[in-house]
């Protein structure tokens, strides 16, 4: 229940009080309507016709007023009508019937709006709207206007009917009062009216009075809650079964009856779930048909960082997305850094993921509670520490860029497939569940995963039109060691290289690099460049032997020396001595032969990315000079 809690103490300091640009809150009683196909109909305040409109593409959502029956229906519930704008067979008198010649639809909508004209909560734009459909036919007045096509054959004429009915009907309730708003899913007044109306309703009506599992107070109970999230179609998060006998089995919904169900009273549901809704229409992350939203409900003017800062994680920058990373780091370091985030200090952040697990229901499987300065301490130290250089193609420099989960999963378990590595679904869930945890609970990266990313650094399983996929994953692979390297020896990692490092399998990384740029040199003299200015020529044997070496670097090394050794004689004396004595100090540092050719460690990586960045900082400087 603490999440059912935030979330009412979401909406109780955020209705009203919404951050610009994040839609609002739907208010009690109410919900919003998503659907593009729209008829707006204009009537004056005494009931009098003034013109419709057919829009097939209406932009933004539209407040629907609802009872808790319309809220939860099903696209068959034909006699359970929302209270004021709803599809276009509700409001037709003689259109739509059936073969009694009723149509039983415009029966509930019209009753169901009478008790509210007739109550003491009434307001003009719902008595307007009484007036019109108690005399006429919303359909026949359409025709009349020439809104329809002439279609002359029956059939057509029906299939477009039926097309025509599911539209959804907008009234505008014309006044002389310039300063009425005409559009009743947008006017105060109206929107008040119900929500008054209703919930007093619900208080006199409902079968059920008991104490509210939320709030500890006696309530009205609601037994059939709302769909917030349409994301999941039909699903709840709080359901019954809709078979009266199901008693043990679990058919995919939570409860076999209404007396199972959390006992939470009608205003609370509401305020929680509409809470739900906005905050999944404007905060969410998705994968894999997950949902992913953070927030704080103590600093409503703050919600909008507090989603910023998790999508961090998933990246604006990485394989996915590298558009706008320089405005994004931007925001990041001065939200975090420069104390932007005052703000939250003493609130605390809830972190919350939903999944569907049937058709008929969805629910919480992470929730997560923080004070806000852990939070953001721990959503900054992966943003610092789990990052790694990329080249800027414009400038040409090199950047520290964080690496996301979703670019650590696809380097890790991803398999190429038309230039780009993919993951199933079911790998990505749970590897990004995983690492998640890493961030927010602060604990290491487990090593299969290391390992994983190790065995995927291999150009001999890429094409050289896929080479860039190759720099990504090393890229990936030595931002998870430089996390891992940091967590560990509790101190920040230089990233330039290290000459002193005796670690073996680091010192074999070195070398394998020295052997890339000799071969590398040496053709670069003889081939040809494309427009862009680079050469082009094959993969080097450093590369192709890449799998080898990795597994038995002492061995391979050997072949290695022998298949370079005629490039490394074909350069001028100057760049030959170079390399020379780089390799001479590389071996110096080799741990003493104990005889044993076993597998290197993934921190060869490491050791090949920073020879290899050393390469690229020394051509630099020599142009520079």
């Amino acid at each position: 229940m603490a999440l059912y809690n935030d979330l009412i103490q979401l909406y109780d300091n955020a209705k009203g009080h919404e951050p610009e640009g994040l839609g609002h809150i739907a208010p009690i009683a109410h919900q919003y309507g998503s659907k593009k196909q729209v008829v707006d109909v204009t009537i004056t305040e005494d009931g009098r016709y003034a013109g419709s409109e057919i829009n097939d593409k209406a932009e933004g959502l539209t407040l629907l007023a609802v009872t808790e029956e319309s809220a939860g229906r099903t696209s068959s519930a034909a006699t359970t009508p929302h209270a004021l704008n709803d599809n276009l067979y509700f409001m037709c008198r003689n259109n739509y019937a059936g073969k009694d010649g009723i149509n039983k639809s415009y029966k509930a909508y019209i009753e169901q709006l009478g008790k509210w004209c007739a109550s003491d909560y009434c307001c003009v734009q719902a008595k307007a709207v009484l007036r019109y459909i108690s005399d006429n036919d919303l359909l026949d007045d359409m025709k009349k206007d020439g809104k329809f096509a002439t279609i002359d054959d029956d059939k057509e004429l029906k299939k477009y009917l039926d097309d025509l009915k599911k539209y959804t009907v907008r009234w505008r309730v014309v006044s002389d009062d310039p300063e009425q708003i005409s559009e009743t899913w947008k006017n105060p007044d109206t929107i008040d009216s119900w929500t008054r109306y209703y919930t007093d309703y619900h208080n006199k009506h409902a079968p059920v009075h008991e104490i509210d599992f939320i709030t500890g107070k006696e309530s009205d109970i609601e037994l059939n809650h709302p769909k917030p999230v349409n994301l999941y179609a039909n699903a709840k998060i709080i359901s019954i079964s809709t078979k009266e006998d199901i008693v043990t089995n679990f058919k995919g919904e939570r409860f076999s009856n209404e007396n199972g169900l959390p006992q939470i009273g009608y205003v609370a549901s509401q305020k929680m779930h509409n809470a739900l809704s906005w905050l999944v229409n404007t905060q969410k992350i998705t994968y894999c048909g997950r949902v992913l939203v953070c927030f704080s409900p103590d600093a409503v003017s703050d919600i909008g960082d507090c989603g910023f800062q998790l999508s961090t994680l998933f990246g604006v920058s990485g394989l996915d997305n590298n558009d706008d990373y320089e405005s994004y780091l931007q925001r990041f370091k001065n939200l975090v850094y420069k104390g932007i985030d005052k703000g939250l200090v003493g609130k605390h952040v809830v972190i919350f993921m939903l999944d569907s697990s049937s058709k008929g229901r969805f629910a919480p499987i992470m929730y997560k509670s923080f004070d806000a300065d852990s939070y953001v301490r721990r959503i900054s130290d992966w943003y610092k520490n789990c990052s790694w250089y990329r080249k800027d193609m414009e400038t040409g420099n090199y950047l520290m860029k964080p690496v996301s989960l979703s670019e650590i999963v696809r380097a890790a378990y991803g398999t190429l497939r038309d230039n780009y590595l993919d993951v199933r679904d079911e790998i990505r869930k749970e590897e990004i569940d995983t690492l998640l945890g890493v961030v927010l609970n602060g604990t290491p990266i487990p090593e299969s995963m290391i390992y994983h990313l190790a065995e995927q650094v291999s150009p001999e399983r890429f094409k050289t039109d896929t080479g860039d996929i190759f720099n990504r994953i090393i890229i990936a692979a030595c931002a998870v060691l430089h996390w891992k390297h940091t967590r560990e020896k509790k101190g920040e990692r230089d990233m330039a290289l290290d000459r002193e490092n005796t670690d073996r399998s680091y010192v074999y990384g070195r070398l394998l690099a020295v052997y890339d740029r000799i071969e590398n040199a040496a053709l670069n003299k003889k081939g040809t460049k494309n427009e862009k200015g680079y050469t082009e020529h094959r993969d080097t044997n450093a590369m192709r032997m890449w799998t080898a070496y990795a597994a038995h670097p002492k061995m391979t090394l050997m072949s290695l020396q022998e298949r370079v050794q005629p490039y490394l004689s074909s350069l001028p004396y100057g760049l030959r001595t170079y390399f020379q004595n780089e390799i001479m100090s590389i071996m110096e540092l080799m741990p003493a032969d104990t005889g044993r050719d076993y597998k290197l460690s993934p921190e060869y990586i490491m050791g090949f990315y920073h020879e290899r960045a050393e390469f690229a900082k020394k051509t630099t400087d020599d142009k520079e000079d």
